[in-house]
């Protein structure tokens, strides 16, 4: 098999006009986003204008884990109860459910686990900065975890021949990671990130998908949100939480998790119970639950 580069591949797909486009409420809220004269009031609009969008928000904005004493009853009052940043990453979720989609991965497991992924992200960048004096934007975390599993969805809608082989040989993360790069010369990881660079996400988020199975190979200048992204990932398959193409084992840890934890100087447990935390955070916050 010839060696396939993710910027081929996208190309191809875009040819055939079948390139799964940035969705229209999150260009939407991105071009605000980057406006440093942004308003609340502008953010809510694009909020509102989107009926299954707004619902969500106002559903997480009364969740366990934001509600105050009353339930919002506006848009405009529940992106004011959670903050742009939050609303920003639930925008983000309902993207990611939406577009990539395939028959060989089980939506629910799949959003479990990038949900999951999302919130184990955020604690893990809080925690490293906390103990390491390290520097990730736990809102920029949370993105890339919601986000670092999107490119084998991709990959199993137009390659599916080949990622139900995949799915065939693989029985655990390793074999999955290990599998890929043998039957396709190429990763999700990479061909995720390219996409999300044609979306024009921002560099951190691309940079921390790209390199999430394999931190230690990306830019120094990013691979403190690459490892944590790394870690998301594993986290969630400790506590049972696979993928939605791969069932997780929990008596089986990932080599690669080992490796990647070693790195850094943490323990498998650590990670354990910092993935209870962002799974108990995550159920909390309906998002679970949203669709």
């Amino acid at each position: 098999m010839t060696t396939r580069k993710s910027s081929d591949i996208l190309s191809e797909l875009k040819r055939l006009n079948r390139l799964p486009e940035i969705p229209q409420t999150l260009r939407q809220f991105e071009e605000a986003w980057k406006n440093p004269s942004k308003h609340i009031q502008e953010l809510s609009a694009i909020v509102e204008a989107d009926a299954g969008v707004s619902k969500r928000v106002m559903d997480t904005a009364n969740s366990v884990l934001y509600r105050g004493d009353t339930n919002v009853t506006s848009v405009t009052n529940a992106v004011g109860r959670l903050g742009v940043i939050e609303t920003r990453n639930i925008v983000h979720a309902i993207s990611l459910h939406s577009t990539f989609t395939s028959p060989l991965i089980d939506a629910r497991k799949f959003w479990r686990h990038s949900i999951t992924a999302a919130f184990s992200a955020k604690h893990l960048a809080e925690y490293m900065n906390k103990r390491f004096k390290w520097q990730v934007d736990p809102s920029i975390a949370f993105l890339a975890g919601l986000l670092h599993e999107a490119g084998s969805v991709l990959m199993a809608r137009f390659f599916m021949r080949e990622y139900e082989i995949l799915r065939e040989q693989s029985d655990s993360l390793d074999a999955f990671i290990d599998n890929e790069a043998k039957l396709l010369h190429m990763n999700h990881a990479v061909l995720g990130a390219a996409l999300f660079k044609s979306w024009d996400l921002p560099h951190e988020v691309i940079m921390a998908v790209a390199g999430h199975h394999h931190p230690a190979r990306i830019h120094a200048d990013h691979y403190q949100i690459a490892y944590v992204t790394c870690l998301a990932e594993g986290a969630c398959w400790l506590i049972g939480e696979g993928n939605g193409f791969v069932e997780a084992d929990t008596n089986q840890t990932s080599a690669h998790l080992i490796e990647n934890l070693e790195r850094e100087r943490l323990t498998r447990d650590h990670l354990a119970f910092l993935a209870k935390q962002a799974q108990a955070d995550s159920e909390s916050s309906n998002m679970l639950g949203m669709f």
